[in-house]
């Protein structure tokens, strides 16, 4: 936690556990073999990646940037799509350099990886399918990045506005494997992906090495808006340094109309372009 300036531990590290596959099978095979009944698996130790020990070292210390997104009123499945995706990305490290993609990082999408099926934008409609409401996670991690002052390689706002995600021009849809949330770590420590859920309340933390940078956000602002709901905007970043703008970056939204994405319970045709929301 960030607290006076300073980064705190709410909860020491501790040590963990991982399954030794390769020890393990010899151990299986050479047991039955034997004819045991009961058989011993192998488990390593593992010594977790970020502690009180090491965190100066990864250059986490400071909080760089935070993002905030608000889910109420979503149905329990897109809930509970929530709160998998923000667990899987919780305590993730980017090193120095290192390109982070969400899909990548969020692994697979489906039944067996512990998703439900919630509504996605997928062939001009909204249909349900697995990790619908997966896009409440990259939007809320895509605000905090952009106010840390990091590199955003790839993004792309939904097809048209979705209600939870407040103003539009401030979300970033994923769907694998493409579109993706791409975020560049510039800067020469390592960076630490942290969340927390309060209620319907979602937060992203970005802990990192502080440069010296200055963030101004500007926006998002609406360009044009039409009677059906379609509508253009602009979000823009702008990093200082010493005084001066070193880097300005506009993130523009084209939104189309809701109505041309029906409600549906069926899945369309396959080989289609999707986006999730």
């Amino acid at each position: 936690t960030w607290e006076n300036n300073e980064i705190k531990f709410v909860f020491l590290a501790q040590p963990g556990q991982r399954l030794n596959i390769e020890k393990s099978l010899r151990a299986i095979t050479d047991n039955i073999l034997a004819g045991q009944k009961n058989i011993q698996l192998a488990i390593d130790k593992t010594e977790p990646g970020i502690s009180d020990q090491n965190i100066n070292e990864l250059g986490l210390t400071s909080l760089l940037g935070k993002g905030e997104s608000n889910f109420a009123g979503s149905p329990s499945n897109r809930q509970y799509n929530i709160k998998v995706g923000a667990a899987k990305l919780n305590g993730w490290l980017i090193k120095p350099g290192e390109e982070f993609s969400f899909i990548g990082a969020i692994g697979e999408i489906d039944a067996i990886n512990g998703w439900v099926q919630g509504f996605v934008i997928k062939n001009n409609q909204t249909i349900p399918e697995f990790g619908g409401g997966i896009c409440q996670v990259s939007t809320t991690l895509f605000r905090a990045a952009v106010k840390a002052g990091l590199k955003i390689t790839e993004r792309q706002a939904h097809a048209y506005p979705i209600k939870y995600y407040g103003a539009p021009g401030f979300d970033a849809t994923i769907y694998a494997p493409k579109p993706d949330l791409k975020i560049l770590n510039n800067t020469t420590g390592h960076l630490l992906l942290q969340n927390k859920i309060e209620g319907t309340k979602l937060t992203f933390e970005i802990y990192g090495l502080n440069d010296g940078r200055e963030i101004k956000i500007k926006g998002p602002t609406v360009l044009s808006k039409n009677p059906d709901g379609s509508m253009k905007t602009i979000l823009t970043q702008e990093i200082w340094r010493d005084g001066q703008l070193a880097e300005k970056n506009d993130f523009r939204s084209n939104y189309k109309s809701a109505d041309l994405y029906p409600v549906v319970t069926a899945s369309p045709s396959p080989n289609v372009t999707p986006t999730s929301n």
